[in-house]
C-alpha cells in the first residue's frame, strides 16, 4: 500500500484566476488599493471576453510580492 500524497488533486486546487475582491484579500491589501495598482499597471490584469470584471493571475500576483521584497544591502 503507498503513502498518501501531499499534493491536492487538480479539480481540488486552488483556482489560478482570482476576482479582484479575492486577489485583494490573498494579497492581504484593500480592494481599491489593489484596483488602483493595477490600473496604473503595476499589477496586470487578466481580461476575460464579454466580462467586465477584474480578474488576477494568482502567479502575477506572487511575482508582485516577490518584486516589493525589501532585500538587504549588499
Amino acid at each position: 500500500m503507498s503513502a498518501p500524497s501531499n499534493q491536492t488533486p487538480p479539480s481540488e486546487a486552488a483556482p489560478r484566476l482570482l476576482s479582484a475582491q479575492s486577489a485583494a484579500k490573498y494579497l492581504g491589501v484593500p480592494y481599491t488599493s489593489l484596483r488602483d495598482w493595477a490600473l496604473r499597471g503595476h499589477i496586470p490584469i487578466v481580461r476575460v471576453p464579454d466580462c467586465r470584471r477584474l480578474w488576477f493571475d494568482r502567479k502575477d500576483l506572487d511575482r508582485a510580492i516577490d518584486a516589493w521584497k525589501e532585500r538587504e544591502s549588499e
